[in-house]
């Protein structure tokens, strides 16, 4: 057998290096296996570079896990040091957003129920009285003048209740209305026109009347004069009845509205 070339390895079998020969049939086995170097090499480079790339795989999932992981935990971290400053941010804002709308609508229901009814009669009594007296000889709080007056008072606020015919009671939940209207000058003269309860039914009448309330000037007596008044006619019921020692500047609200028109008067323009 010729030497094997130096790129070549011999592997024996199981049987040895030299298998043995029958000595019946004088037949030589040759169980020699000869595999190449080069591939043996090649065989060892490649299974060297699967097991380094599968390392490097296994390597990179465990490090994006970890990073997932270290990641997800700062941002819930970050949230829950925050989470009390956004929860107080959302309620005030929430808190805010409500209070706005419930104070609006309560501003609302004020100046169509309140205001605007008591403007609405002050207004249209006022601007009257300020055109009477541009008629010579006029005297608003003569006894003709508050006579008048009273029908300007008894006429607003029957535009305001809509009062045509039926109970007051009725009437008073239809539209916003004001519930009394009073006129008071300096001398201590006074009117004022209300509505007024089941007691003040006149005669058997099932419908409730205004009340009419009426003072003369101070140097003429200091007693209320006080009629039921039909807001259907315009007309004083019955006999008055009467309240001694009455003084509508002891009033607060003609005291209130005194110091308002003082303060007033000492503004440039005077209103």
């Amino acid at each position: 057998m010729a030497p094997a070339p130096a790129d070549d390895l011999e592997v024996g079998g199981a049987a040895g290096l030299a298998g043995a020969a029958s000595s019946d049939s004088g037949l030589v086995v040759d169980t020699q296996m000869r595999v190449s170097f080069r591939v043996v090499m090649m065989g060892m480079i490649t299974l060297t570079m699967m097991l380094g790339c599968g390392l490097m795989l296994a390597l990179m999932e465990h490090t994006m896990s970890t990073l997932q992981g270290d990641t997800q935990r700062e941002c819930q971290d970050g949230v829950e040091v925050q989470k009390s400053l956004i929860d107080s941010k959302l309620h005030e804002a929430v808190a805010r957003s409500k209070y706005y709308t419930i104070f609006d609508k309560v501003r609302g229901d004020v100046m169509r129920n309140i205001v605007s009814p008591a403007h609405a009669a002050t207004s249209a009594v006022w601007f009257s009285m300020k055109a009477w007296n541009k008629l010579p000889g006029w005297d608003t709080s003569s006894l003709d003048g508050r006579s008048v007056i009273t029908l300007r008072v008894w006429s607003e606020m029957c535009t305001q209740v809509g009062c045509t015919s039926g109970d007051i009671h009725k009437w008073r939940g239809r539209k916003p209305h004001v519930d009394a209207v009073m006129v008071a000058w300096q001398s201590g003269a006074m009117v004022s026109l209300s509505l007024g309860g089941p007691e003040y039914r006149h005669a058997g009448n099932t419908t409730d009347m205004f009340v009419l309330q009426e003072a003369l000037p101070s140097d003429l007596g200091a007693d209320l004069a006080e009629w039921a008044f039909d807001p259907i006619s315009g007309e004083r019921l019955g006999r008055p009845t009467h309240v001694r020692d009455y003084s509508a500047a002891s009033r607060p609200w003609y005291r209130l509205q005194a110091s308002i028109a003082q303060e007033a008067r000492h503004t440039p323009d005077g209103t």
